[in-house]
């Protein structure tokens, strides 16, 4: 489960300094875990390390020790979704520079800040040393949606609204269920888990509903409460998500990007964007209003039966296998599932694909039904007894080594339990499907989505 922790609302207020541009080398110091300074795979993101002292305070959980090279690896990935997201290649013009910082809180802001030099854009992000994911997702998605908004502009920076730094951010973590932040090594299995609206509503505590599109446009962060936060994320990835369902949705969230350095506020940018298919604000309230009620009732008719409720489970059930031809030739991307994904790799592979994998199946229990939720479990306790069973088994080191007797016992009894598991789901999804009226989802037939 997604937590919605406060928000880091001022990350995406521009800071008046730019970061120090030199970036070169400076000495390891005492105590420090990373090289001084990397550069990602892409080239656009510059990592360094600031050479201070670091502040005393215990860490929170979820925070992780950010190293130079993991924020390289770890900003790649958080743009290799977005990029996705936005249907997108990797066209970048400016580049990123990352500063981390020792002496920096955790509870800080994170400011972004773009600086126009001779050769183009600049943008400055300083990290604390110890941070969530949530602030690192947050931070490096305004700072790429700076630079895809200014790189036709030659005088002023745009300005991302507040909803959609925050609506993206929120998404990528759901659809990726996290993983965004881990050691540069270490293989992340970013199976997109289908988007689930009634996720956010769920989260949401009694009496409170999602914000009409007149208190999302006007939320300003000084007016973000504990309550009030947990309604305008909930809010935000909701409407992203259905602009993004809107016929081109994701180009013409990209042209409102690369409109906001031209426009004076936001709202211009969006109505031409959106063009044809909103030519005032009022058009857009009125859409939202209805979308609004389009999901609750959507959410009411899932409570009874459809076969959607198995999606998400289904969504975690493959992985990802890279594979070259030759040794020199780019890897191959295949998904498959977990018994092949098994079958197939060696367990040093597997080990991190199979803690995210099992963590997200714990996460998905909080929102399922009660048949679901019991599959769900099942398939969890089968890949937690191999991976206790083969972290203990596995032979130390690199060298493809025989496993011994009982590590290919292991793999013989989960792939045995994982085939039990896919016929019961099986059997689950034919009750769905035997008891759910046609055309539950009110997607299949709006006519708003095929303008």
């Amino acid at each position: 489960m997604i937590a919605l922790p406060p928000l880091f609302a001022a990350c995406l207020a521009l800071a008046c300094l730019l970061l120090p541009p030199t970036l070169a080398a400076t000495p390891r110091g005492p105590g420090l875990r990373a090289a001084p300074f990397s550069v990602s795979s892409s080239g656009q993101f510059r990592v360094r390390l600031q050479q201070q002292e670091e502040i005393r305070e215990p860490m929170r959980d979820g925070e992780v020790y950010l190293e130079v090279s993991f924020v390289a690896v770890s900003a790649e990935r958080v743009k290799k979704a977005l990029l996705r997201e936005l249907k997108l290649a990797d066209q970048f013009q400016g580049k990123i520079h990352l500063a981390i910082s020792p002496a920096r809180s955790s509870h800080e802001i994170i400011p972004v800040v773009a600086s126009l030099q001779r050769d183009g854009w600049q943008y400055a992000v300083e990290l604390p040393q110890r941070i969530g994911e949530i602030a690192f997702v947050r931070a490096i998605t305004h700072a790429l949606l700076l630079e895809i908004a200014n790189r036709h502009s030659q005088t002023r920076s745009a300005e991302i609204p507040l909803w959609l730094g925050e609506g993206l951010a929120q998404k990528l973590l759901y659809e990726v269920g996290g993983g965004f932040l881990m050691k540069p090594e270490t293989y992340v299995d970013q199976t997109k888990i289908r988007f689930d609206p009634g996720f956010f509503f769920r989260e949401l505590k009694p009496g409170l509903k999602l914000m009409n599109f007149s208190e999302l446009s006007s939320t300003s962060a000084t007016q973000l409460t504990n309550e009030a936060v947990q309604r305008f994320i909930a809010t935000t990835v909701v409407f992203v998500s259905e602009l993004l369902e809107i016929q081109n949705g994701a180009e013409r969230l990209v042209t409102t990007l690369q409109n906001l350095p031209h426009r004076w506020n936001w709202q211009t940018a969006f109505l031409e964007g959106f063009h044809p298919h909103f030519r005032t604000l009022l058009d857009v309230e009125k859409w939202w209003s209805v979308s609004l009620t389009d999901l609750a009732s959507h959410q009411t008719r899932l409570a009874t039966a459809s076969e959607s409720v198995l999606d998400p489970l289904e969504a975690l059930l493959t992985a990802t296998l890279q594979q070259r031809s030759t040794t020199n030739a780019l890897p191959d991307e295949r998904t498959v599932t977990l018994q092949e994904f098994i079958r197939e790799t060696e367990f040093s592979a597997q080990r991190e694909v199979l803690r995210q994998k099992i963590a997200q199946l714990v996460a998905l229990q909080f929102r399922s039904r009660a048949e679901v939720m019991n599959l769900s479990d099942r398939y969890r306790a089968a890949l937690e007894a191999y991976f206790e069973a083969r972290d203990t088994t596995q032979p130390v080191g690199s060298l493809r080594l025989p496993a011994p007797a009982q590590g290919r016992a292991a793999v013989e009894k989960v792939l045995r339990e994982l085939d039990a598991l896919d016929g019961d789901r099986k059997k689950l999804r034919q009750q769905f499907a035997d008891i759910s009226s046609p055309n539950i989802d009110p997607r299949v037939r709006d006519p708003r989505r095929q303008r």
